[in-house]
């Protein structure tokens, strides 16, 4: 990325894919190149500086995994709260939960950097796994999927995804 990928421009693939699965926007395109995948919705907009800030955190987190550590965190924009709902079941809270209680405990895939490795791991997952088991209900429901993948990733390593600071995000998805 310019400013923070060493000068040069990033080579963008846009990918047509034949079926209308939400996994679709998970699959790791088969020309990429890249260790980072930015993730992003159709209906949400991130301000450039904020992306290069969101790949430099991701690039950071990459970097400590080259020396030992696991695969780095997802890093996006968008953090969830978790919270037992009135009914005492599970539920997230949206990212102004996260934001006005100062922590969070994961972060979607509308807008984040991925390891490739870790979506290749999860759309790729053979039958009889939780990530297999997660892909079959979000194509059910045609829901989730963001929420699928981050569970994926933060089992695979044991930690939830990172969120850069002082960033700009518009979305009119939910």
């Amino acid at each position: 990325l310019p400013g923070g990928g060493g000068g040069a421009a990033p080579r963008v693939v846009v990918e047509r894919p034949a079926n209308t699965s939400l996994h679709n926007r998970l699959a790791l395109a088969p020309r990429a190149r890249s260790r980072a995948v930015f993730s992003v919705d159709d209906d949400v907009l991130v301000a450039c500086a904020d992306v290069e800030r969101a790949f430099d955190v991701w690039r950071a987190a990459a970097a400590a995994g080259e020396r030992g550590a696991p695969l780095p965190p997802m890093v996006g924009f968008e953090p969830r709260f978790l919270a037992r709902d009135a009914r005492g079941r599970w539920a997230y809270r949206p990212w102004q939960t996260a934001w006005r209680r100062g922590r969070y405990h994961l972060v979607l895939s509308k807008a984040a950097f991925v390891h490739a490795a870790q979506l290749a791991a999860y759309t790729r997952a053979p039958a009889r796994t939780p990530d297999a088991a997660a892909r079959s209900l979000v194509d059910a429901r045609r829901n989730c999927e963001d929420l699928a993948l981050a569970f994926s990733v933060a089992a695979a390593q044991g930690a939830r995804g990172a969120v850069p600071p002082a960033v700009r995000v518009r979305g009119q998805g939910r």
